[in-house]
């Protein structure tokens, strides 16, 4: 029963892993085209703030940092709403069939430890993070003629 056991907490941990790889990937292409359309919209923007001297550097830094605030803010979001989801569900129950050998089923409940939340935080903030250097790299890189010459 042990082996049986400890091989379906493996397939489990595999398939949690292949679905929190997918939420991550679901998550970069999101929020880079999002903050792809931002570059977009604020091309002229960029233009103008290249021509008058602000250095590729800061500009790439605005977009990496607008991202880690987006990220930032999305976390904290998700992680409190997914708490407040777990209690809601916790507070009605979810029945359970009865292991093997039992003759009674259970109320499941959702447990959120701080290293689960912890690691959903950290999820949402590193790949929003890591969506937001494609797009400002590309802001940072803009022609300024071709920037100034944008239009929407």
């Amino acid at each position: 029963m042990a082996d049986f056991y400890n091989k379906t907490v493996e397939l489990f941990s595999r398939q949690v892993s292949v679905v929190r790889l997918l939420i991550a990937l679901i998550v970069i292409l999101s929020i880079s085209n999002t903050l792809s359309m931002a570059v977009i919209e604020r091309t002229t923007e960029i233009g103008t703030s290249l021509a008058i001297g602000v250095r590729r550097r800061g500009i790439l830094s605005l977009f990496i940092v607008e991202g880690a605030l987006l990220g930032l803010a999305g976390g904290c979001i998700g992680v409190a709403a997914g708490v407040v989801l777990g209690e809601v569900i916790s507070a009605i129950g979810i029945p359970m069939p009865p292991p093997p050998g039992m003759a009674r089923g259970f109320i499941g409940e959702i447990a959120i430890s701080p290293a689960l939340a912890l690691d959903a935080f950290l999820l949402a903030f590193i790949t929003t993070l890591i969506a937001s250097i494609l797009p400002a790299w590309k802001a940072a890189r803009m022609n300024i003629v071709d920037a100034l010459r944008h239009q929407r």
